[in-house]
């Protein structure tokens, strides 16, 4: 959460595969597992520091945040591969 009067400004890249679980030639349908990779870069942000004991200094903390994820999903998805529902 940032202070107020900051945002979270930035950009980020990533990428990913997703495959139909097949193993050992017994079929698995409707059912996936996807991989991804996320990088995100942040614009730098300066913070005052605070104590909560002591007195205060005119001291800052300055920090360019910059986020990696990597992330695993099995998924099931209905009607996998059957007739289309109509209404």
């Amino acid at each position: 959460m940032l202070p107020r009067g900051h945002s979270g400004d930035g950009w980020f890249v990533g990428g990913g595969f997703e495959n139909s679980l097949n193993f050992f030639g017994i079929a698995a349908p409707g059912w996936f597992m996807k991989t991804e990779y996320r990088s995100a870069f942040y614009d730098r942000i300066t913070l005052p520091e605070t104590f909560v004991a002591g007195p205060l200094t005119a001291s800052s903390v300055t920090f360019k945040p910059w986020v990696q994820t990597i992330s695993t999903s099995l998924v099931y998805r209905f009607n996998w591969g059957g007739a289309p529902v109509r209404y």
